[in-house]
C-alpha cells in the first residue's frame, strides 16, 4: 500500500498541471492530498485492476536474498558524514564531545540493523523546535557545533516524512541523541 501525500501531488502538479488524477488499487490519498486535489478541482479516478488468470507458482530454485533498503543505507551514510564533519569541527573545542560524535557515527549501522529487525522500542517523538537556536547560542564558543547539529536534526525531521517506517524509527533514535547533545552544549554555555 502506497500513500500519496500532498507533497507528492504538489511536486507532480508543479511539473505538469493536470485535471484528473488516477489512483490504483494499491494507492491511497492522504486527507491533505485529497484536499489539494479538491482545491484545484482535479477529478480523482480509480483504476480497475486488470483481470488475470491464476497461474501456478513455480518452486524457487534458490534461496531468496533480502533486498537491502537503499533509503536506509543512504540515510545512514548521510548522517555519518555529517557527524564526522561535526566531530572534526568540534575537536579543538572539546575532545570528549568530538569522540562522542564519532562513536554515534560508528554506531549508526548497528542501530539501523536493529531498527530494521524491529529490535528497538519506538522512540519518543522529538519536537521540531528542539533544533531551533537563538543567536546567543549560535554566537557562543560551541555555536558552530550546535548549528551543525541543529542543521542535521532539521534535515532528518524533513527526511522522516519521506521515508518508510523503519528509517523513521532510526531517525527518531538519532534525533533524540542529537537533541541530547545540543542540550548538553547549551548547558556548557550557561
Amino acid at each position: 500500500m502506497k500513500f500519496i501525500t500532498e507533497y507528492d501531488l504538489k511536486y507532480q502538479y508543479q511539473q505538469q498541471p493536470f485535471d484528473t488524477f488516477q489512483v490504483t488499487a494499491t494507492q491511497r490519498l492522504t486527507p491533505e492530498a485529497r484536499q489539494f486535489l479538491a482545491d484545484r478541482r482535479v477529478t480523482i479516478t480509480t483504476a480497475q485492476p486488470p483481470v488475470t488468470t491464476a497461474t501456478p507458482k513455480q518452486p524457487a530454485t534458490a534461496k531468496s536474498v533480502p533486498v537491502p533498503d537503499h533509503k536506509l543505507a543512504i540515510l545512514v551514510n548521510y548522517v555519518q558524514l555529517d557527524l564526522y564533519e561535526t566531530a572534526l569541527a568540534c575537536k579543538p573545542l572539546d575532545m570528549a564531545l568530538s569522540q562522542q560524535l564519532l562513536d554515534l557515527a560508528e554506531s549508526l549501522e548497528a542501530q539501523a540493523q536493529k531498527v530494521a529487525a524491529h529490535q528497538v522500542p519506538p522512540a519518543n517523538l522529538v519536537a521540531p523546535n528542539t533544533f531551533k537556536l537563538t543567536y546567543l547560542y549560535a554566537l557562543s564558543e560551541y555555536g558552530p557545533i550546535m548549528i551543525k547539529l541543529a542543521h542535521l536534526g532539521n534535515a532528518l525531521l524533513l527526511l522522516g516524512d519521506r521515508l518508510a517506517p523503519e528509517p523513521n524509527e532510526l531517525i527518531q533514535v538519532i534525533l533524540q541523541q542529537l537533541a541530547q547533545l545540543i542540550t548538553e552544549l547549551k548547558h556548557k554555555e550557561e
